[in-house]
């Protein structure tokens, strides 16, 4: 099956194999948008609880079997599709791919990304535009100056309420300190 697909493949012109490599992208780019979709649904319809799963990754690695890594960027995808459907419509139209979504959705989760959605347009025609390196650096940039703004809140380590101990060994009466 695939040898007889290479086979087919190394019989067209240039342009012919331009146009099916374009047109394969557009498919994956359609397919990757669709999935993000389903999956948006069914966290929405709690589908992992139906299905005896504690969560969605769970879930997703049982029905389709992904990374771990995978099925993350699969869920925070579908959430920022799910949140911003002009992401999702570029996506599907085959403006922007999937790795201009992760970003965007890596984006979206940062605690300085508040405004996120302001910015989405402009986002989309900057993921449309530019380079994928160039399309980060400009994510990158956005959330470096919305920590730049006064009174825009510093993320604060989650170490509140935690106890550590350390017990050292090394003495001939072992002590334990609590921090």
């Amino acid at each position: 099956m695939f040898t007889a697909l290479v086979e087919t493949l190394v019989d067209l012109t240039d342009t012919e194999l331009d146009d099916y490599v374009r047109e394969q992208e557009l498919l994956r780019r359609q397919a990757e948008a669709k999935l993000a979709a389903a999956v948006a649904v069914a966290e929405a319809r709690a589908l992992n609880e139906r299905d005896s799963h504690r969560s969605m990754s769970g879930y997703l690695r049982a029905t389709i079997n992904p990374s771990a890594g995978d099925s993350r960027k699969l869920l925070m995808s579908a959430r920022t599709v799910n949140a911003h459907p002009e992401i999702g419509d570029a996506w599907l139209e085959g403006r922007i791919g999937d790795s201009q979504v992760a970003e965007l959705a890596r984006t979206r989760s940062h605690h300085a990304a508040e405004r996120f959605g302001e910015f989405v347009p402009a986002f989309v025609e900057q993921g449309e535009q530019l380079s994928f390196k160039g399309f980060q650096v400009v994510l990158q940039r956005v959330v470096a100056l919305q920590l730049a703004i006064p009174g825009n809140p510093r993320p604060q380590p989650h170490v509140s309420g935690r106890l550590h101990s350390v017990t050292s060994t090394t003495t001939s009466s072992p002590s334990t300190v609590q921090l």
